[in-house]
């Protein structure tokens, strides 16, 4: 386990002396220049999930639209495919299925101080039946992001950031996330969980730090949710987190990229070794 993640922190440091302009984050935020009107993109996260017998992938895919100064439209559509071989080890079938996560649809507002932010915005309970696999796999990828993959709940998310200059081109955030889950179903389905009902408020958190330069872009961040008013998320553990590396390349109207996760919170790294991705946006 350590010597992967040294391999992956090396690999990152390679790609972080390029030439190319990085940014960082779980995901990659959607953020829209002067003079653009939207933004784009795709991500691409996979999973290494202890012991091999699950595979898989999470697709993302992400837009923002300009309304005004002040007010931006958001959506997101998630997608996950997975892959379990444990009935491989005994008479050689493997089990594959996908899953269309549930819609996010949101609003979100700049005010006049550029470094602080707001947003509201709400998952749309879309997931289809079945796809356990897939759901699970999709949840492991992004902690930040478990509601996507819970079936039969509508779910309310608010958000509050804000980003300092800590020192020149060194800029540091921090978001804090409150969200209301309402059960729709008796048997509503949870990641990791055979059934869930009533309701919920579970609490995501984000804090990053990275530099910001003429050409380059890197950094570092910690993310995690926490169940506030039940015993626990996954097992025994009513948080769960996760440590990022990531790096974006900036070039034109195009912004590829890749990132890194790691799980630090006990009933994660049961099940996760570290997650794999590469993003896309564009603007225009």
């Amino acid at each position: 386990m350590k010597i992967r993640i040294l391999f992956l922190v090396l690999i990152s440091i390679i790609f972080l002396n390029s030439k190319f302009l990085i940014s960082i984050g779980i995901c990659q935020k959607l953020q829209i220049a002067d003079g653009r009107k939207a933004a784009i993109g795709i991500e691409y996260l996979r999973p290494e999930i202890g012991g091999n017998l699950y595979t898989g992938m999470a697709l993302f895919f992400s837009s923002e639209v300009k309304l005004s100064q002040t007010f931006f439209l958001q959506g997101e559509i998630p997608y996950a495919h997975g892959r379990s071989d444990y009935r491989a080890i005994f008479d050689g079938i493997s089990s594959k299925d996908d899953a269309l996560g549930n819609i996010f649809i949101g609003m979100k507002m700049n005010f006049d101080k550029p470094e602080y932010s707001a947003s509201l915005g709400v998952y749309i309970p879309t997931t289809t039946p079945g796809g356990y696999i897939a759901k699970d796999v999709g949840a492991l990828s992004d902690i930040g992001r478990y509601e996507a993959f819970a079936r039969d709940w509508i779910m309310f998310k608010s958000d509050i950031g804000i980003q300092k200059l800590v020192k020149p081109r060194i800029i540091g955030s921090l978001n804090i996330s409150p969200t209301y889950w309402y059960c729709t179903n008796n048997q509503a389905e949870l990641p990791f969980s055979p059934y869930g009902n009533g309701k919920k408020l579970i609490l995501h958190y984000n804090g990053q730090l990275w530099y910001w330069g003429q050409d380059v872009n890197f950094g570092a961040g910690i993310s995690g949710i926490t169940n506030l008013f039940e015993k626990s998320i996954i097992g025994r553990d009513k948080s769960l987190v996760q440590m990022e590396f990531g790096a974006s390349f900036n070039v034109g109207q195009i912004k590829p990229g890749i990132n890194f996760i790691f799980p630090l919170s006990y009933e994660l790294d049961n099940r996760l070794q570290y997650v794999v991705g590469m993003n896309i946006q564009m603007q225009y």
